[in-house]
C-alpha cells in the first residue's frame, strides 16, 4: 500500500465521527495505526494497555519514557528543525494544557493533518501557525 493509499485508510478507519479515547484511539495508537498501514510494522508492540490520561502517563513510564514524543523519538525518525511534513509523516501540536505538547497529526502533506478535535472528533485540518510545534518524526 503507498502512502496515499493508507492515508485514504486511515481516513476511512480514524474520521469522523470517531471519538478520542484513552488506549484505543488517541496519539499513541492512531500514530501507530499510521505505521502499520505505511510501513506495514507496528511500533507499539507488547505496550501496555490503559483506560485514562494517568494510565497513559504509566504506560510512558513503564517504558521509561516522560512525554509521547520520547517515545516517538525511539520508535521514529525525528527529522530536522524546520521540516515541513510530507505525507504521512507524524508531527505534534501545542494547545493550552499541560506538557510539550497536546496532540499528534498524521500528515496528509505539509501542516494538514489528522487529529481530534474537541467534539468533533478525528477530522482532517489545517493546523494554524501559532500551534505547530516544531516536532516532525517521518515513518520510513
Amino acid at each position: 500500500m503507498n502512502t496515499v493509499e493508507a492515508l485514504d485508510q486511515l481516513t476511512r478507519e480514524w474520521g469522523y465521527p470517531r471519538q478520542f479515547a484513552w488506549g484505543s484511539s488517541d496519539c499513541a495508537q492512531l500514530t501507530n495505526r499510521a505505521c502499520e498501514l505505511i510501513t506495514g510494522v507496528s511500533k507499539l508492540v507488547d505496550w501496555p494497555t490503559y483506560s485514562t490520561a494517568l494510565g497513559a502517563k504509566r504506560a510512558l513510564s513503564r517504558r521509561n519514557f516522560h512525554h509521547l514524543n520520547d517515545a516517538f523519538d525511539f520508535y521514529l525518525t525525528r527529522l530536522p528543525d524546520g521540516t515541513i511534513p510530507q505525507a504521512g509523516d507524524i508531527f505534534s501540536v501545542t494547545g493550552n494544557s499541560d506538557g510539550p505538547w497536546d496532540a499528534t497529526c498524521i500528515s496528509y502533506g505539509g501542516w494538514r493533518g489528522l487529529t481530534c478535535v474537541s467534539g468533533q472528533g478525528y477530522i482532517v485540518i489545517d493546523i494554524a501557525p501559532e500551534f505547530r510545534s516544531g516536532a516532525v518524526w517521518g515513518l520510513v
